[in-house]
């Protein structure tokens, strides 16, 4: 055979599988040396951090369908939700209500300060009752604190005149409970709302519960979802989830 017809014949490699070894953790017997275990096989490696994808938008969950949170089966509201990105974590906000008040005349524990606080200890709810008719067009804060200082200075006339200290109370207070039942049925012709029966079953809840009445007022224009929640400036933007587009 010459040596350019020289070849080496090619080696047959076995087809059948490679036996791998295996180890199963039992009890405390410990892995060797480089394997470690883990309960979730999927689960990313240490000092792994999820990123955000780029460009990213807001994640709207369809009206009447629950929100879930991301490891757990529990729906977080039946409600339309609006997913805001903000940082590591997600805030959530629920959309403004239509045709209703934003939750019931009683429900005024949910936020404390400030629409309980300042409806009950601050000027009878005169800030912000002025705070809320400058929102919502009905007047501006200006003109209610006026009115209401002008109220306090006629009662004080009339309580050096009258001898009853009283009247400094009374005036300022009538004041408040007319102004606010006139707001509370410009917010419900505002926003179409119908649940109390009209202009009359609003001006009975306004006079019969003034103080609920300026703390739902709050919570439906501004939002308020916790216990403390927001502060006294009269331009506070309100925290609603922007419109979902259709």
């Amino acid at each position: 055979m010459n040596k350019e017809e020289q070849y080496t014949q090619p080696t047959l490699v076995s087809a059948q599988p490679v036996p791998t070894q295996t180890y199963t953790a039992v009890g405390t017997i410990a892995a060797p040396p480089g394997v470690a275990y883990t309960s979730n096989p999927y689960a990313s490696p240490p000092g792994y951090v999820q990123q955000p994808a780029y460009g990213a938008q807001p994640a709207y969950v369809t009206a009447g369908q629950p929100a879930y949170v991301v490891g757990g089966a529990q729906p977080v509201s039946a409600q339309p939700m609006y997913v805001q990105p903000n940082g590591n974590a997600a805030t959530i906000q629920r959309q403004r209500p239509v045709g209703r008040w934003g939750d019931n005349i009683c429900d005024w524990p949910t936020n404390l300060y400030p629409s309980c606080y300042c409806s009950c200890c601050v000027c009878c709810g005169m800030w912000i009752v002025a705070q809320m008719a400058q929102k919502t067009g009905c007047s501006t804060f200006r003109n209610i604190a006026w009115g209401w200082l002008i109220c306090g200075i006629v009662g004080f006339i009339l309580a050096i005149v009258l001898g009853s200290g009283n009247w400094i109370y009374i005036i300022p207070l009538i004041y408040m409970l007319i102004t606010q039942i006139i707001l509370r049925i410009h917010i419900a012709k505002r926003d179409n709302i119908t649940e109390m029966g009209g202009c009359f079953g609003e001006c009975c809840v306004g006079f019969w519960c003034m103080s609920c009445s300026i703390s739902q007022m709050a919570r439906h224009l501004y939002g308020y979802n916790k216990v403390l929640d927001g502060d006294g400036d009269p331009d506070r933007p309100d925290q609603y989830a922007p419109p979902m587009q259709v």
